[in-house]
């Protein structure tokens, strides 16, 4: 998989752009996790450790057999950084940073990391599954006639998605002119998100033109929702509506999409901060997730239990597991690095106490494969790994 050589600080990590990380391979590839800070004199101590960071990856680099020379050349722009003093007032709790000889990306993220660098044949993106995995992933729609918004959202972040063609007003699905028999534009003192004045639409006092103002509506949310069900990848991912009552119950009656959240975020949206929009997003289907996660976890203690061959803990099993699509559910220490090998054509597993030159980290390669196989990922604290072990899986079928 090529990736082109690209430098982004971005705030939203969406399950597809990890999904592109953990397909990636070059060799060498940095993987370089950190905590950063947003205010205060803090800020000063992040460039340093950056540097520490740097000069360590450096030692890693010449220990994987890269040349002194290669590897400072490699290092060249994530040094640059650290007297980048507008990039460091600019940052959020945690900054992930992925380097190969084309490719460097940073991302900002609302995660203070431990420090953590890694050099392999792939990016190392165990850290990240929180973000996109455990911690939730849900939908938003924000519904009005005036604006429509789409997003993707974990318990940590929300992110906008664009519908593509799909009209983002009623004026725009409308065309305005298209309607002017039964429809009367009139214009408010109110404005909308764009600074212009907010677009309404008034039928006549009659039964029958409000009938057709509905129905026109509806047509309205029809396209929305062709362009929602299309960009939606996991149909089992929970869609939250927000917006006045009329506008999400209209939705709710013509919508394809099965998982659609029966509480909605009420009121006029057009408004309303991402930041309020998420935070009662959240709130309406942390629920939710925190039942599918102990939903799992007793699966799994039940299985094992019974001594149900789909159960184990055996991690040279489990690495096999994941990369031949026989797991269906994993629980992995999201801090915990377990480095050694697995050769794929032998199916063996060879696990170091220590990390050794071309070692991968064996949880985070379990987790990927798990993840890029359909199954599903738990990076969880020590505590929330069922038997107390740093791995844990559900197999889709008795181990053979």
């Amino acid at each position: 998989m090529e990736m082109e050589l690209v430098k982004a600080e971005v705030d939203y990590l969406s399950q597809d752009a990890v999904r592109e990380l953990a397909e990636y391979t070059a060799d060498p590839c940095i993987s370089l996790y950190m905590p950063t800070h947003r205010l205060g004199s803090e800020i000063e101590q992040d460039p340093i450790r950056l540097k520490n960071l740097l000069n360590q990856v450096e030692k890693e680099l010449v220990a994987a057999d890269v040349q002194r020379s290669d590897a400072r050349t490699l290092l060249e722009p994530l040094h640059a950084l650290i007297a980048d003093r507008e990039f460091w007032q600019h940052q959020s709790d945690g900054l992930v940073i992925f380097r190969s000889a084309d490719w460097f990306t940073t991302y900002r993220l609302p995660i203070p990391f431990e420090e953590l660098t890694v050099v392999g044949s792939r990016p190392h993106i165990k850290p990240l599954l929180p973000l996109i995995i455990n911690n939730g992933h849900f939908y938003l729609l924000t519904l009005s006639q005036n604006q429509v918004r789409f997003f993707e959202g974990t318990r940590q972040q929300l992110g906008a998605i664009s519908l593509g063609e799909a009209p983002t007003s009623l004026a725009e699905a409308m065309r305005y002119d298209e309607f002017n028999d039964q429809l009367q534009f009139h214009t408010q003192t109110g404005t909308n998100s764009d600074g212009g004045r907010a677009a309404i639409f008034h039928g006549h006092s009659d039964a029958g033109d409000e009938a057709v103002i509905k129905e026109n509506i509806k047509r309205f949310l029809n396209q929305v929702d062709d362009a929602v069900c299309d960009t939606i990848d996991d149909n089992g991912a929970p869609l939250v509506l927000a917006g006045v009552e009329m506008m999400c119950g209209l939705y709710k009656e013509i919508s394809q999409y099965p998982s659609i959240v029966p509480e909605t975020i009420g009121g006029n949206v057009e408004q309303r901060e991402d930041a309020d929009l998420h935070a009662e997003a959240w709130a309406l289907v942390e629920k939710q997730f925190s039942t599918s996660q102990q939903e799992a976890a007793d699966a799994y203690l039940h299985l094992a239990g019974t001594d149900d061959p789909r159960a184990g803990t055996d991690l040279k099993e489990i690495v096999a597991g994941a990369y031949f699509q026989r797991i269906d559910t994993l629980f992995v220490q999201k801090d915990l690095q377990q480095w050694g090998t697995f050769d794929k054509q032998a199916n063996t597993v060879h696990i170091h106490q220590n990390q050794q030159a071309g070692d991968t980290d064996l949880l985070d390669f379990a987790a990927v494969h798990t993840m890029l196989n359909g199954g599903t990922v738990y990076a969880v604290t020590p505590q929330e790994v069922p038997d107390g072990q740093s791995v844990a899986a559900i197999y889709r079928y008795g181990k053979s």
